[in-house]
């Protein structure tokens, strides 16, 4: 098959910019996982999975890939590494009155 036609992986889904960007260029086989702990991305990223039957989110890290893939083969992987803006201004938050709290991951 062609490019358009693969397995890609978003490993850092955030809310779901890139992960709309590659549907758009996959073609209608194309498949795309995507990947992400903040309960914010997985609520976002689940809406998304309703628009588009090729796309399946992780809530999980994407340490994680190996495992819950269960041995597809993937012909491509984005990882957009670091903080989004949208985690900046919600979640890390800093406050003189709590203890300072660095997770996207709230249950972890």
């Amino acid at each position: 098959g062609t490019l358009a036609e693969g397995l890609y992986v978003d490993g850092t889904f955030g809310r779901g910019g890139h992960s709309r960007s590659v549907l758009a260029r996959l073609a209608p086989t194309g498949r795309l996982r995507a990947f992400d702990v903040d309960p914010r991305a997985i609520e976002v990223a689940r809406a998304l999975e309703e628009e588009d039957p090729r796309f399946k989110i992780f809530h999980r890290p994407f340490g994680e890939m190996e495992e819950a893939l269960q041995g597809e083969e993937v012909d491509g992987v984005l990882m957009d590494l670091g903080v989004s803006n949208n985690q900046a201004e919600d979640d890390l938050r800093i406050s003189d009155d709590t203890p300072l709290d660095l997770r996207l991951n709230p249950s972890h």
